[in-house]
């Protein structure tokens, strides 16, 4: 779970929005980072979220379909952005 420490859209005085696995999550599969739509994330629930890698975003309609992730991509999750790196371990 994710949350942004600012007031909430459709109530001011709530101080923290959170964005939850409710939009998508993260899977490490077979080697590789994924980006997973949930229904409650998509487009279906009047939500969107999307992955952006270059200029234009990719929007996720289908739930539970797998969007391999790569170190700087962006992910949006309806209105929010967050950069996804990769780190290397230290040796």
């Amino acid at each position: 779970q994710i949350a942004w420490n600012y007031a909430h859209p459709e109530n001011e005085n709530t101080k923290i929005f959170l964005v939850s696995r409710a939009h998508a999550h993260i899977k490490y599969i077979n080697g590789c980072f994924n980006l997973i739509a949930d229904i409650r994330g998509t487009r279906q629930a009047g939500k969107s979220t999307k992955v952006q890698r270059g200029e234009k975003p990719e929007e996720l309609l289908v739930p539970g379909l797998t969007y391999p992730l790569q170190d700087k991509d962006i992910i949006h999750l309806n209105k929010e952005k967050m950069i996804f790196r990769l780190l290397q371990a230290e040796k």
